[in-house]
């Protein structure tokens, strides 16, 4: 679940934590401070929900009562599964990790609408699939975090289109002989570093 609104924060993206019907991916307060720019004056909030199972549910929040209303384009259909969904800190975009190991991006519309399709989709050299992703809070870079192989990799951002460009090889996560799988990524506030959580053994 990712919440971006006008009085979401500072006018910017929220990761409120969870992943649709898949039970949730406890991620919890790495919100931005509002990005570039905010939603528009009196543009209401606007839930984007991962269902795991091929469906983004995009919906509307009441900026007083919380209450979500589907909007008419939503569910948006993805290829196979998807997993934890982020939005851009400017709101113009969502990007939804997915299966095959791919990143498509959504450009976001006034009203927070998506369209059915992607306008790119950035293809992970991984057998799996990405788990969870983190944006830094001057929307330069992505980061994916693929468990299943002990990876995080990093993308720079092109701001204007949304599109992602591998940046380098993919890190391996922990010391080699004792190796547990990334679970999740967050920048610091600033973008000077980036702290990745891992798996515990067992």
């Amino acid at each position: 679940l990712r919440i971006w609104g006008n009085d979401v924060g500072s006018g910017g993206a929220s990761n409120a934590g969870g992943n649709g019907d898949s039970g949730g991916d406890g991620t919890a307060g790495d919100s931005t401070d509002g990005g570039e720019a905010g939603a528009p004056a009196g543009v209401p909030g606007v839930a984007y929900v991962s269902t795991l199972f091929g469906d983004l549910l995009v919906a509307s929040v009441d900026n007083e009562s919380g209450t979500l209303s589907l909007l008419p384009s939503s569910p948006v259909k993805v290829a196979k599964t998807l997993n934890g969904v982020v939005v851009a800190p400017d709101g113009k975009f969502v990007f939804v990790p997915a299966d095959p190991a791919r990143i498509d991006t959504y450009p976001i519309a006034a009203d927070g609408s998506l369209p059915a399709e992607p306008s790119s989709s950035t293809t992970v050299d991984d057998d799996e699939p990405l788990l969870t992703m983190a944006l830094d809070p001057q929307g330069r870079f992505a980061y994916g975090v693929s468990p299943f192989s002990s990876k995080l990799y990093v993308f720079t951002v092109n701001r204007d289109t949304g599109k992602l460009s591998a940046s380098g090889e993919p890190l391996l996560i922990g010391p080699v002989a004792h190796r547990r799988s990334p679970a999740f990524a967050a920048p610091d506030p600033n973008g000077h570093f980036v702290y990745v959580t891992q798996m515990a053994d067992g």
